[in-house]
């Protein structure tokens, strides 16, 4: 089974995105939001979590400059997801024991 977060900025929010199969969850962070490093972590536990409780090994990838929406997938502006995706690695590694896991960011220009 794969799974894939889509990252993205639009506007003034940060747009982050885990889709498995066809569930989707969208949450948005904008800086009225409060602290970027406490929505990162937060963010990264919950879709850790969902990941975690799946039944089936997931292949799991990061897409920047995307979101997904009832049109589609559309183009949006990239972020840097470095953190995100190193918070997201951790928290993975720590509900799963270390028993293998690779992110991959996946860059596609044009």
């Amino acid at each position: 089974m794969k799974a894939i977060i889509l990252t993205g900025k639009e506007k003034d929010s940060e747009n982050y995105q885990l889709v498995i199969n066809t569930k989707s969850i969208s949450i948005n962070y904008n800086e009225k939001d409060g602290s970027y490093i406490d929505f990162l972590n937060k963010t990264s536990e919950y879709f850790a979590k969902v990941i975690c409780v799946q039944k089936s090994t997931l292949e799991l990838g990061v897409l920047n400059g995307f979101k997904m929406d009832s049109k589609g997938t559309i183009k949006i502006e990239k972020l840097d997801n470095k953190l995100f995706e190193s918070l997201l690695t951790k928290k993975l590694t720590k509900f799963i024991g270390g028993n293998g896991l690779i992110i991959s960011s996946v860059d596609i220009t044009n």
